[in-house]
């Protein structure tokens, strides 16, 4: 059936369902479309905002219509101090890098779905009321959205804990490490090849939220330690600073050391929920 749109209110689209609503009185009937973004610096590469981002939607028709191309997933990056605008085409998740030259204050990112070329598009979804479950969508027509992701990159509250640690090689045992304070960023001493491992699982999706919530939850446990019984000799340090910013944002208890591990569960966003609920990581 041809979407006639002389007949119709207008095409379908995939919105982000608001608290309060009916799924059933959506365009798309118990559909979601939704962004989970993460802005971060790396210790490394200090002038470039590293995006991590993860897109979730829940017509299923859109992903076979994603991979021959006839839609397209885009973030629309803006910056209203800097007038910069840029739109990237993405996967449904990955790392956006932009030059931190181009942002100041508030940034915003929107995401959407977006029509490659003409093509009929057809969902068991699509709300009966429009009276057709197939329709004509007319290239670069937006068939999914959501509100922007707002955040500042002046504040220290969006930098990662992971951007104030870096690596040294030293002589300990592959699998040890010892952790250094004394300096503005955080040094693990380790062996030259558990650094690489390390780095390597960085640049992996499932290899990192391993990293994270096994690795990387201690360290931040052990500096959390530091934080309670050493903190006339840290306090002025950055990496102190920054993860106290993360511990007041989120209004963690951090005197109390019996709290340390769930603490740093919490400002990692909980890593060892995201490998339990992993399918990629439990399927063989």
């Amino acid at each position: 059936m041809e979407f006639d749109k002389d007949k119709a209110f207008g095409y379908p689209v995939l919105r982000p369902m608001f608290e309060g609503e009916n799924p059933n009185q959506l365009d798309y009937m118990r559909s979601t479309f939704e962004l989970d973004i993460t802005p971060e610096l790396d210790i490394e590469t200090p002038e470039i905002l590293n995006l991590n981002y993860q897109l979730d939607y829940s017509v299923r028709e859109f992903e076979s219509y994603i991979i021959n191309g006839s839609l397209g997933i885009y973030l629309d990056c803006h910056c209203k101090k800097t007038y910069y605008s840029e739109k990237f085409k993405v996967d449904k998740s990955g790392l956006l890098k932009i030059d931190l030259l181009n942002l100041r204050d508030l940034v915003s990112i929107s995401p959407f779905i977006l029509a490659e070329k003409d093509f009929y598009l057809e969902s068991e979804r699509i709300h009966p009321d429009f009276g057709f479950s197939k329709f004509l969508v007319k290239k670069n027509s937006v068939v999914a959205w959501c509100p922007p992701s707002t955040f500042s990159v002046e504040k220290e509250l969006f930098r990662s804990v992971r951007s104030i640690i870096d690596y040294q090689a030293s002589d300990l045992p592959f699998g040890e490490y010892v952790i250094d304070a004394d300096s503005d960023y955080v040094i693990i001493l380790a062996s030259e090849e558990f650094i690489k491992n390390c780095r390597n699982a960085e640049n992996v999706r499932a290899s990192q939220i391993l990293l994270i919530g096994i690795f990387f939850s201690s360290v931040l446990a052990e500096l959390l330690l530091l934080m309670v019984e050493r903190e006339e000799e840290f306090s002025d340090k950055r990496w102190f600073q920054i993860i106290k910013g993360k511990c007041d944002e989120l209004n963690l208890n951090t005197e109390n050391t019996t709290d340390i591990f769930k603490n740093a569960q919490l400002i990692l966003k909980s890593p060892l929920a995201e490998v339990a609920k992993s399918e990629f990581l439990l399927n063989e």
